[in-house]
């Protein structure tokens, strides 16, 4: 299932065969979906937000649309606050839903489709104002709401950007118990600035091997920050302040470490997973903006953006082992260790270019269209998948065929897929 935010519909793929089955049309500016795997009901939060209207102070009420997942029918609305952006299914089966705009998380019971609780956020940590007269907005609604969960402590936690003054951000991340239905830990949380004040919680994620709750700020221009929390306080644990823009953010198994990439120092970055204190620094070539780790080879890929190039370091000494022309607007990576093939997706030029890492050539130009901004390796179908921007497709390709196998229709303005 796709959600398609500009839309107002969801995409339907086969997951055995990946050809479209159809599209489900929902509410308005649709953010997220979670699956009731009991009664195989997808539900889809609707945002039912509009920025034209909201600057006039109109912002209604969004809601949550359950849509049988076997027959593709839509059962039902439930309304729910205002600017919802996030749902999460508990391990109880309970549906907990966020609202940004009026503040609150809700509880809801699948099986009456009704509302069991609706909790206000804690103090402080909400209350959308509009940026109005910002130069930019980082995000298409005033602020954000992201929701991970801990099982092993029965924690829900929300992360929460909102705009508290015109063109300024502040942040802030909350752990709710579920035995209990009470918010247990809460606290504001460092953030990077831009000249504007614009920054925004990208994402939350629980990371059981730290443990942590890792989050993600993007400031617009100069400053941002990664920061690991404590998940039983929220206390700090580890905190960068990143100089420049950051780009690309990956945890990788092999290496036991996070690597991103900065695009105004030109540098790739291998950091503590823990303190996030820097081990090394890389310096590369003009706006790096993606990274991909190949641990068997004891290297790190990474997109050089601006000058349409892949350079290959040696993920222990920094050095360059390796760099090849690509297409243009090189924009996402993925490895396959078996082969020890690279992807590339090119989104200037719409195509993808793979590179063979121990051979040091190029092996094959493949042409996807439109502005491939994504590619993900398929160990289970030996093949790699492409996100086709623009087009509207993702496109599977064949590992050492080099050939389109299959091009699958998406919403041509849909998100990631879920």
């Amino acid at each position: 299932f796709v959600v398609n935010e500009l839309s107002d519909n969801v995409s339907v793929i086969n997951a055995s065969s990946f050809r479209p089955i159809g599209s489900i049309p929902v509410g308005h500016a649709p953010l997220a979906l979670a699956l009731d795997p009991a009664s195989q009901t997808l539900y889809v939060i609707n945002s039912n937000f509009s920025y034209q209207e909201a600057l006039g102070g109109l912002i209604g009420n969004g809601s949550l649309t359950w849509v049988n997942a076997t027959t593709l029918a839509v059962g039902g609305n439930l309304s729910l606050g205002q600017v919802p952006t996030d749902i999460l299914y508990g391990p109880a089966g309970d549906l907990y839903a966020v609202s940004l705009d009026s503040c609150r998380l809700s509880t809801i019971d699948p099986a009456t489709q009704s509302i069991l609780a609706s909790v206000p956020l804690p103090a402080g940590s909400c209350g959308a104002g509009l940026p109005k007269g910002c130069p930019y907005s980082m995000v298409p609604i005033p602020g954000s709401a992201t929701l991970a969960y801990d099982a092993s402590n029965g924690l829900l936690y929300v992360g929460v950007t909102n705009v508290t003054t015109p063109c300024h951000y502040t942040n802030s991340v909350e752990a709710f118990d579920l035995s209990n239905d009470s918010w247990v830990y809460g606290r504001t949380v460092p953030l990077g600035m831009d000249g504007f004040g614009n920054s925004t919680v990208a994402q939350i994620a629980y990371d059981p091997e730290i443990p942590a709750v890792l989050a993600e700020f993007s400031g617009n221009g100069s400053a941002g920050r990664l920061a690991a929390l404590d998940p039983t306080g929220l206390s700090t644990i580890g905190i960068r302040s990143i100089n420049g823009t950051l780009l690309g953010l990956r945890y990788e198994t092999a290496l036991r470490e996070v690597l991103w990439t900065n695009g105004l120092t030109a540098r790739v970055t291998r950091a503590n997973s823990t303190t996030l204190v820097p081990v090394t620094r890389y310096a590369v070539g003009a706006n790096p903006i993606a990274v991909a780790a190949a641990s068997n080879l004891g290297s790190v890929a990474v997109a050089e953006y601006a000058q349409n190039s892949v350079v290959l370091l040696n993920a222990t000494q920094g050095s360059v082992v390796g760099a090849w022309p690509v297409g243009l607007e090189p924009s996402a990576l993925a490895y396959d260790p078996q082969t020890e093939e690279l992807a590339v997706a090119n989104s200037g030029s719409g195509n993808l270019t793979i590179l063979n890492l121990s051979l040091r050539h190029a092996v094959a130009t493949v042409a996807i269209g439109g502005e491939p901004s994504g590619v993900a390796f398929d160990r289970a179908n030996d093949s790699w998948w492409v996100a086709g921007g623009n087009s509207g497709t993702l496109t599977e390709i064949g590992v050492g065929t080099d050939r389109v196998e299959r091009i699958v229709p998406v919403d041509p303005r849909g998100s990631s897929p879920a």
